[in-house]
């Protein structure tokens, strides 16, 4: 059954991975399954290359007596493949491991030199407990005579356990990694949530693998009196844990939570990816009763329309009342216009988020500012580029450019006013403040400025959508916004987004 269900989920999740291959974390998912796939086949193969009774072999992995003969009696490879198989497979399966933990929680992304150093102790592993080498060792130390073979023995006790204390440090240093993300760093909640189906997956199966495969690497050749002919070893697995009928259950259970996983990392796929997944998060704002606001105001818009065309019509010889009739008009086309701004940023709003720097939104949004002459200067002080998060591109820049314009609109009347935008990183949180200098706002008028249709400023063009609508945006990413005044002083808005 194991068997099966291992055949299985390999397909399965190399099937996963090749439609959604961009997900790097889903790919060393998918490795890591490849490689305790294949270390597990290269053992079994190998215990039947030496002819391991089947009583034993049944014990820990529950083979049919039927199937268990047709491997010892139809399977030919060489023992000498089989285990550099073995040993390749689980040295590259403690790599993955480590990388997948990497990849997932985006750490020392796209260094190169990291991966390679991670990488050399499992290649000197292999190097070192290939049967060939092993073989050459035997000779350099004993030779035929097998005189000096305790010294072999201590070398080669001494390499397993600096070997296997590395395979450890791996996996610990994985699940670390896993944990301190999942404690301190995603602050979407689903991503909290995809992270723990991470740990409670892949964690135990990790164990489960070691529990395994304890035992490696060792060697299990040896040099004989005769030149040419070797011996070759059966391992002494744990009988005692995986002959436990409990370990299975375990490990069956563990593949449908895998399966889970894997289905996680399909609808990551589709809600949170570079360049090709999009997160659909819709702001609700159905009880502000825009559509029904909008829809009755442009009637009585459209009424005054019609009733200015018929005095216009009417009277065409009289100046006053074109004059006042074309004032009228061009009034009513700037509030339909308002409304339709208004319908457009208060109704259910679809974000495609995609994950992108941080500093690269708010240069777009400074280089569209600074192309259009006549406006406040705007100071930009990046004290570090905090990272990355997921991002709807239009919308972030669009809330960007309503508080640089609240803050132009505050300065109007102030000499030397400025506004100062800082980017910083605050435990996990990338912060964007824009502050101005100019005459700040009342503390009673800072608990209602995100209401909609709240607003502190005197002109006829403003409804107080705007700081509303930077609210519920920033709020559909997951992050927060702010604002801290005082009169006379200025005021400084800041907006938090949760880093990946």
């Amino acid at each position: 059954m194991v068997i099966y269900a291992s055949v299985f989920f390999l397909i399965f999740t190399c099937l996963a991975v090749i439609k959604n291959r961009s997900s790097r974390s889903a790919r060393f998912l998918c490795a890591m399954m490849v490689s305790w796939f294949c270390a597990f086949l290269f053992l079994v193969f190998y215990l039947s290359r030496q002819n391991a009774y089947w009583s034993s072999v049944n014990k820990i992995f529950y083979i049919p007596p039927g199937v268990w003969n047709y491997l010892v009696l139809r399977i030919d490879m060489p023992e000498n493949l089989l285990i550099r198989g073995m040993n390749l497979s689980v040295a590259l399966f403690y790599y993955f491991t480590v990388r997948f933990a990497l990849a997932f929680t985006g750490r020392n992304r796209d260094k190169k030199r990291i991966y390679l150093l991670l990488l050399i102790p499992a290649v000197l592993e292999i190097l070192y407990f290939d049967p060939a080498a092993q073989l050459k060792l035997q000779e350099i130390f004993c030779g035929y005579s097998m005189a000096s073979w305790s010294n072999y023995q201590m070398l080669n006790e001494v390499c397993s356990w600096i070997f296997r204390g590395q395979h450890v440090i791996y996996c610990l240093a994985g699940a670390w990694l896993l944990i301190y993300y999942y404690v301190r760093y995603p602050q979407v909640r689903f991503l909290k949530m995809y992270t723990l189906l991470n740990i409670s997956c892949v964690v135990p199966l990790v164990v489960l693998f070691m529990a395994l495969f304890f035992w490696l690497p060792q060697s299990l050749v040896r040099l004989t009196m005769k030149p040419g002919f070797w011996n070759y070893l059966i391992p002494s697995l744990n009988v005692g844990i995986l002959s436990n009928s409990m370990f299975y259950v375990v490990f069956l259970v563990l593949y449908l939570l895998l399966i889970v996983l894997v289905l996680k990392f399909h609808t990551m796929e589709h809600y949170y990816q570079k360049d090709q997944i999009n997160i659909e998060t819709r702001m609700s704002t159905a009880t502000m009763g825009i559509n029904t606001l909008t829809h009755a105001m442009k009637n009585h818009i459209q009424g005054i329309r019609q009733e200015v065309d018929y005095l216009s019509e009417k009277y065409p010889q009289e100046q006053e009342i074109q004059s006042s009739a074309g004032f009228i008009l061009d009034s009513c086309g700037i509030c339909m216009q308002m409304l339709e701004t208004a319908n457009q940023q208060l109704k259910h709003k679809v974000l495609s988020m995609k994950l992108l720097p941080v500093d690269a939104a708010v240069d777009s949004v400074l280089d569209k500012w600074n192309k259009n002459s006549g406006r406040v200067p705007v100071v930009y002080q990046p004290e570090e580029k905090p990272g990355m998060a997921f991002l709807d591109e239009e919308s972030m820049e669009e809330v960007l450019e309503n508080l640089l314009k609240n803050a132009e609109e505050a300065l109007r009347d102030t000499d030397g006013g400025q506004i100062c935008i800082r980017l910083k990183k605050n435990k996990g949180w990338a912060v964007i403040e824009i502050s101005d200098n100019g005459p700040g706002i009342a503390e009673e008028d800072r608990e209602k400025i995100f209401i909609p249709f709240y607003s502190t400023k005197g002109s006829s063009n403003n409804w107080g959508i705007g700081l509303a609508y930077c609210h519920r945006v920033i709020k559909a990413h997951g992050g927060r916004i702010a604002v801290d005044s005082k009169v006379g002083e200025g005021t400084t808005f800041s907006v938090s987004l949760p880093l990946i």
